[in-house]
């Protein structure tokens, strides 16, 4: 490896080095919110406690979509955050899971599954680094049932 390559490959690393920082910070502010959000609900039945829940997973889905770059405005944005909200209450099955999203959101199975194929690959396109430390490097070949089912394993994991 000559003196360039290896300090090519240095540089390259600081970069992933401080992207994946940028991620963790990202992920520590949502975990702190998730404490913030529990830690005020010690009051509320059960029921409400889902509720509360399942308003602070929407807003997580929302924030994470952003962070990866997926401009709200689009449909697939819409069609992808009810895809991860429905993959993570009832799992992932591809039949029965484009039927209840599709059901869910008015759009038919195609034009769900281009919608968000195409978010996935405009986010991806600008957001290389991001998308590498949280799908790995295998992103860009993701169908879009694994894509949804990796980002609803990833915010479970939170």
């Amino acid at each position: 490896m000559t003196k360039e390559e290896f300090e090519q490959l240095r540089k390259d690393i600081n970069e992933l080095r401080t992207e994946l920082l940028m991620v963790v910070g990202i992920m520590r502010d949502l975990s702190d919110s998730l404490q913030k959000s529990l830690g005020c609900m010690n009051n509320y039945s059960e029921e409400s406690m889902t509720a509360k829940n399942e308003e602070f997973f929407k807003q997580n889905v929302e924030d994470f979509l952003i962070s990866l770059g997926i401009p709200r405005h689009k449909k697939g944005f819409t069609y992808l955050k009810t895809a991860v909200e429905i993959g993570r209450k009832e799992g992932i099955t591809r039949g029965r899971f484009y039927s209840k999203v599709s059901q869910e959101t008015g759009a038919s199975f195609t034009s769900l599954e281009s919608c968000i194929r195409m978010v996935h690959k405009d986010a991806a396109e600008k957001n290389t680094e991001t998308f590498i430390s949280v799908f790995g490097k295998n992103y860009t070949m993701m169908s879009t049932t694994q894509f949804i089912a990796t980002i609803v394993d990833f915010l479970k994991s939170q």
